[in-house]
């Protein structure tokens, strides 16, 4: 998983000899070092840990407005019809709300308890080279973290007419929790995708 460090390649600046076809001297260019090595085929450099680290709250963030969309009419069972000028009105107003109370719960969520526990979870999985295996496990950690900040969330904001605050927690948890699945995973598979495209469009260079 994305992470920095965690036993990989030490971080070395190498230089590689290229010709200049008009002067025929030799001349220096410095190369990145990939940290993967076949013994750690998943280890990550701290940028492209960080990288990751952003990409997840960005993606769930992105992802809530259409899991809001989807999971709604299935929740309150309400016929599909044409949103009326009030109803758009509402809900670009629920949308800055959403952007207003979402967004620092997310970062702090990111910060306080995603970030290290992707980090541990990186550097068990750093020898295991099935992107499968990583996806999955970032899918869960994703699913465990969502989890635990919506019932945080929701038990603290619960309406005093609620019956239950862990009930009303529960119930935001359908809007939350599955793109918080996906936005870690997806924001996995990008920094890793990324990172193994740098690795061979370097080797390319190489070879060359």
């Amino acid at each position: 998983g994305a992470r920095p460090g965690c036993g990989g390649a030490v971080m070395i600046p190498v230089e590689t000899h290229l010709v200049d076809a008009r002067s025929a001297e030799w001349t220096a260019a410095p190369q990145r070092v990939s940290p993967r090595t076949t013994r750690s085929p998943m280890s990550f450099t701290p940028g492209e840990f960080v990288r990751g680290v952003a990409l997840a709250p960005a993606f769930t963030l992105a992802l809530v407005p259409i899991s809001a969309a989807v999971f709604m009419p299935l929740a309150t069972k309400a016929a599909p019809q044409i949103p009326t000028l009030e109803q758009i009105g509402l809900l670009l107003g629920s949308g800055l709300l959403y952007a207003l109370f979402a967004v620092p719960w997310a970062i702090a969520a990111t910060i306080g308890s995603g970030a290290p526990l992707a980090y541990l979870l990186g550097c068990a999985l750093r020898h295991r080279p099935s992107i499968r295996e990583h996806l999955l496990a970032f899918a869960a950690l994703g699913g465990a973290v969502g989890l635990a900040t919506v019932i945080v969330v929701g038990m603290s904001i619960a309406p005093q007419a609620a019956d239950s605050p862990i009930e009303y927690a529960m119930g935001l948890s359908i809007w939350f929790v599955p793109p918080s699945i996906v936005g870690v995973a997806l924001a996995w598979w990008l920094t890793a995708t990324l990172a193994l495209r740098t690795d061979a469009r370097q080797a390319r260079a190489v070879r060359s």
